[in-house]
């Protein structure tokens, strides 16, 4: 066997190796991609689950008697029913920046819709809150709090 006929043998298990390589690599970010969108979908649930779970301890039933009726708050509750009502609807906002990223599937966001629709803003409190802190949203996710508030008052 010459030295030619063995270069060419080389060069084609070589290039063997490197498309090998290439899949394996391929696979990994892959694999990679999958962990880093499921910890990122956890991260939200968690998040708005840790903030609902605030929202709905607060004292004296703040949340329920707030969401039936804000204005009927003193000044002092209804700075923190504000507060603790955006805490939780900003996670909404974190799980689109994260699914337009393709980090959360379709089905969470259409979850918080759902969410939001029969569970918050069928008060009118909530409605309410929208209104005055409507500025604090991107225009895209307002939309969303929008069409879910509408939905709810229109129910």
């Amino acid at each position: 066997m010459n030295w030619e006929v063995t270069a060419s043998i080389a060069e084609i298990v070589a290039a063997f190796g490197v498309i090998a390589s290439l899949a394996y690599l391929a696979r990994q970010v892959r694999m990679t991609r999958e962990v880093d969108q499921v910890g990122a979908f956890q991260s939200v649930i968690d998040g708005f689950t840790d903030h609902s779970t605030r929202f709905f301890s607060a004292p004296n039933q703040l949340a329920i008697r707030g969401l039936n009726d804000r204005a009927g708050l003193d000044e002092a509750e209804r700075l923190l029913f504000d507060q603790l009502l955006a805490n939780m609807i900003s996670q909404g906002e974190m799980a689109e920046g994260a699914f337009e990223a393709g980090l959360v599937p379709s089905d969470g966001l259409e979850s918080l819709d759902w969410y939001l629709k029969n569970k918050i803003f069928v008060y009118p409190g909530a409605r309410d809150w929208l209104t005055e802190f409507s500025p604090w949203y991107t225009q895209r996710y307002l939309s969303r709090l929008e069409k879910a508030s509408q939905e709810a008052a229109d129910a």
